[in-house]
This record gives C-alpha cells, sequence and structure tokens, in this order.
C-alpha cells in the first residue's frame, strides 16, 4: 500500500466516523450533580428600615394622598397608590446612586405592603 492510498484510508474511515455521529448523537451529559443549582426556598426576610425612615416615609405617603385626594376629589386606585408610593420614597430618601437605589426599594416595600397595595413587593 502506497503512502497515498493510506491518506485515503484514513480520510474516508474519519468522514465515515462524522457521519455516523451526526446519525446518532450521543447523549449530552449535564453537568454533575454537585455543580447543579439547588433550588433553596428562602424564608421571607423583613427588610429592615429604621424608624425614623419608616415615620417619615408614612408621612410623605399621607401628605402626597392627601394632595391627590383634594386634586382630584376621589380615592386613588391602586396604579395611583403605588405611583404615588414610588414619588414618597424619592422624596425619603433623595441621594443618588446603587445605595440609594436600594434604600428606595426598601421604602416601597415597606409602604406598599403596610398600605395592602401589593401582597408582597419583589425588591428588583
Amino acid at each position: 500500500m502506497s503512502f497515498i492510498e493510506t491518506i485515503i484510508l484514513i480520510l474516508l474511515a474519519y468522514i465515515l466516523v462524522r457521519f455516523l455521529r451526526a446519525l446518532f448523537p450521543q447523549k449530552r451529559r449535564k453537568f454533575r450533580r454537585r455543580f447543579q443549582r439547588r433550588k433553596v426556598r428562602r424564608k421571607r426576610v423583613k427588610t429592615y428600615l429604621s424608624p425614623k425612615m419608616r415615620s417619615k416615609a408614612d408621612w410623605k405617603y399621607t401628605k402626597l394622598l392627601r394632595k391627590f385626594k383634594n386634586r382630584y376629589r376621589r380615592n386613588p386606585t391602586n396604579h395611583e397608590k403605588f405611583r404615588i408610593i414610588i414619588n414618597a420614597s424619592h422624596i425619603t430618601y433623595r441621594p443618588r446612586g446603587t445605595r440609594s437605589h436600594w434604600i428606595r426599594q426598601r421604602v416601597r416595600k415597606y409602604l406598599l405592603e403596610k398600605h395592602n397595595v401589593v401582597d408582597r413587593y419583589k425588591m428588583r
């Protein structure tokens, strides 16, 4: 057998193997068990908000609610209450930045759950 014939045989074998692999794909293995993410049910943790911040948030919310009622002569819908609470959280804690964002989220969570606008607020 010459050198060229052996190369041709090797190429044919390679092509045949590739063709068979395409026809019969192997089942892909998933990660090992220890690397898979486990779903852990987390307890609902009450977010801490200082008493001063709570009272300020409540005061701003009632002020904005009163303003709404005086202006439109009616009680706000839940959607409007949500918007009022977002506005109150911005007034309650003014600074900008990532930390401020999460503090405002805590203020919103406190107000929304206190006034039964939503059952459970997910901070995002």
